[in-house]
């Protein structure tokens, strides 16, 4: 949920994550904090929660704990902070690119998630920024997929973000990616996938459907060996996922890419391995400034290295 203006000064960030509430609905049944919270979130352990709710882990608008033996009431306000277990470190550095009055970017690492979600919340880009600057403000203007690395921008205010994300949104950027893929020696050195994508109804995975095309992407050899090709990817459109399901339906996935084709969804992370894609370049025009941006990861991908 948006964190309001009125945030108690108690509960503004830990480490740069800044706290969720809920409001109590109207029928709370003269329930206590503990029963309330104890079916709120019956899918987590109610071990581990009643230890957090024992503990003060709740918070009234106040930044007062919750006591477990007080009374709800309908309407009342209910701070936490989220929580991931056992969430695994991710020992690269996120190195700034630029920065000025208005946005930040970096060259974010493999296997670092955009914004908090599912298993990441303090290994991300953003709450690593927010509790480098103490700026909660800070926002992503987009996102790259958690295995592809380089560059990406977020903007530092919140009357920012939108004129930001609309140059996505409207197809105002120009973005260049670097990928290492499977070798196939029929492909021209040239060519455009144009295909219709659709998100899976049963998991988070694209698929390629029947009808009129909505993704486009322009594929432009630049090295090849035996066994992989180095591409360069320019993304006409910016669908979920698209460079990765492109490159997998002409048979030439890129590599260690365990979603597509194989669909894979559940993999420890091998930071050995990392997916061989990477956002290179972003252009476009500052929509505050109107100057001429242009921003390039220093990362190589490591089959590039060894193999090119």
């Amino acid at each position: 949920m948006k964190r309001p203006l009125n945030v108690p000064a108690a509960l503004e960030h830990r480490n740069g994550v800044t706290p969720s509430f809920f409001i109590v609905p109207t029928e709370v049944n003269n329930l206590t904090a503990l029963e309330y919270l104890l079916q709120r979130f019956h899918k987590l352990p109610p071990q581990k929660l009643t230890e957090k709710i024992n503990s003060g882990g709740f918070f009234l608008d106040s930044g007062a704990p919750v006591k477990p033996n007080a009374l709800l009431t309908k309407a009342q306000r209910i701070w936490y902070y989220r929580e991931v277990h056992n969430e695994l470190p991710i020992p690269f550095e996120m190195p700034i690119l630029f920065e000025d009055d208005n946005i930040i970017v970096v060259d974010k690492p493999h296997f670092l998630a955009t914004s908090p979600a599912g298993r990441s919340l303090h290994e991300t880009a953003l709450v690593r920024l927010r509790a480098a600057t103490n700026n909660l403000d800070i926002t992503a203007a987009h996102r790259l997929d958690r295995a592809t690395a380089g560059v990406l921008l977020f903007t530092k205010r919140a009357e920012l973000r939108r004129p930001y994300q609309q140059l996505f949104e409207q197809r105002q950027t120009q973005k260049t990616y670097h990928a290492v893929c499977a070798c196939q020696p029929q492909l021209a050195a040239q060519f455009n996938i144009e295909l219709r994508l659709a998100l899976n109804e049963h998991n988070p995975l694209m698929s390629v459907v029947d009808g009129a095309p909505n993704s486009q992407t322009q594929v432009t050899l630049l090295a090849k060996t035996d066994s992989y090709a180095h591409y360069q990817l320019l993304p006409h459109t910016g669908k979920q996922h698209q460079l990765r399901v492109h490159m997998a339906h002409i048979g030439a996935g890129i590599i260690n890419d365990h979603w597509y084709p194989a669909g894979l969804l559940r993999q420890d992370d091998n930071f050995a391995e990392p997916l061989q894609l990477l956002a290179k370049r972003l252009e476009f025009i500052d929509p505050i400034t109107g100057a001429k941006q242009c921003f390039e990861s220093n990362q190589q991908l490591s089959y590039v290295h060894t193999y090119f």
